[in-house]
């Protein structure tokens, strides 16, 4: 007896069902498979993608119209599974789009697969034909990422690509994917234009809303950009902490964790460094304090004097990630220890004049213009804070730092620092997936 026609309806269902779940292991494959290798995920996928194929492909000969051009798309969205371009796929995406001009899903999956290739202009065009017809979350997040891409990023087109996150996230306030897409526009807004603490911390709250989304926990991405937000405001346990997950979820992407090695090795640098004041000799340290020529004293000479000792139990003003930031105020110190280049920011050690000792961390500032041992610091409006960060393994790394973000609040040897010293900070995107 013949085997019964199931019904369009029915069939595109199944269809359907079938590739949501071949992406649900896709994006689960690492927490199921801890010990799994990129190979492994791969012949997961191929081996999902014969079996979704030979079980579907051949009933689409039996198929017409908006039914054909909906079948078009779901065996598209099979072959565009990876994180690669697949041609297969770009073929039957534009099929489906052809048969039907108003198939937003097929329109999104196919500007995803021109993205995947290089080809930026052609899927802009295809998230803009979405939102000729309607307003969709997934092409406004995707227009968004577009307009913020290096090659035409411009004021305009970041100040676009922030309304286009905020519009997605309209749509739908509990949708982890919008949330984390806005922060990355908050946080490319930060690094292009002026570094303005608000959108530093619109991006980090961002982040952790779309960390509420049970679909975004497991995203190697969202971990790794927390990651990198985290790191520049020295929030030193949460940029570990999230470095770690992000290789956890993704054990095949070895920048996270080759981050958390180059994190724990500065933490652990600085923990000795500001513990052994340099490895100073305390005579040597003594009389490093003592050679304070009179003008290194002179920067700042409208604010007030203070010690470490002062400023830590000074009242204090809430500044960025819960630091305390002291306006009318500065404090000099002598460099005692400069560390190897492992962080985001030029790092030294130094003490006051009653041989306390601090990290400082000068962000925006070359390093060819390094400080040396010896040199005097003057620091206006401090930031001080106080480091606990347990690493991998349990081990402690404990340390009082000074944060500077902007080095025209830091004179050297009694001289402020040129402009020409100045080097912004830039946050390279290297995440797995775009």
């Amino acid at each position: 007896m013949a085997e019964e026609e199931q019904p369009p309806g029915k069939f595109l269902a199944d269809f359907g069902d079938a590739v949501m779940e071949m992406y649900r292991k896709r994006n689960m494959f690492y927490q199921q498979n801890p010990s799994a290798c990129e190979a492994d995920l791969e012949k997961m996928l191929d081996a999902e993608i014969k079996r979704i194929l030979e079980q579907f492909e051949p009933k689409l000969t039996s198929l017409k119209g908006t039914d054909k051009s909906v079948a078009f798309m779901l065996v598209g969205r099979v072959h565009n599974v990876r994180s690669t371009h697949s041609k297969l796929a770009e073929e039957f995406l534009y099929k489906a789009v052809k048969m039907n001009p108003m198939l937003s899903d097929a329109w999104n999956e196919l500007g995803e697969c021109y993205y995947k290739g290089g080809q930026a202009d052609k899927a802009l065009n295809c998230f803009q034909c979405v939102l000729k017809h309607v307003q969709d979350k997934k092409a406004l997040r995707n227009l968004s990422i577009i307009l913020r891409s290096q090659d035409r990023l411009t004021a305009s087109s970041l100040q676009d690509s922030v309304q286009r996150s905020r519009e997605a996230l309209q749509l739908d306030f509990d949708d982890g994917a919008s949330w984390y897409n806005l922060g990355n526009a908050y946080l490319t807004t930060f690094f292009h234009r002026g570094q303005q603490e608000k959108d530093l911390l619109q991006a980090l709250s961002c982040y952790k809303k779309a960390l509420h989304d049970e679909d975004q926990k497991s995203n190697p991405d969202l971990h790794y950009s927390l990651a990198e937000a985290s790191r520049y405001t020295e929030n030193f346990q949460t940029a570990l902490d999230s470095y770690v997950a992000s290789h956890r979820f993704n054990p095949s992407w070895t920048v996270p964790l080759d981050k958390a090695d180059n994190l724990e090795m500065y933490l652990k640098e600085l923990d000795e460094a500001v513990r052994s004041k340099g490895k100073m000799r305390p005579r040597k340290l003594e009389q490093l304090v003592k050679n304070v020529k009179p003008h290194h004293d002179k920067a700042f000479g409208g604010s007030v004097k203070k010690s470490l000792a002062e400023l830590t139990s000074s009242d204090e003003r809430v500044g960025v990630a819960g630091t305390a930031e002291r306006p009318n105020v500065y404090v000099l110190l002598k460099v005692v220890a400069t560390l190897s280049s492992r962080a985001l920011a030029f790092t030294c050690c130094a003490v006051d004049e009653h041989l306390e000792c601090v990290a400082v961390s000068v962000f925006n500032f070359d390093e060819g213009r390094a400080m040396a041992v010896g040199d005097t610091l003057a620091i206006a409006r401090p930031v001080l804070r106080a480091h606990n960060v347990t690493l991998r393994g349990g081990a402690r790394a404990s340390f009082r730092l000074l944060r500077v973000t902007d080095p025209r609040t830091l004179a050297v040897n009694g001289r402020p620092i040129p402009n020409e010293w100045l080097a912004p900070v830039i946050l390279k995107s290297e995440l797995y997936n775009s």
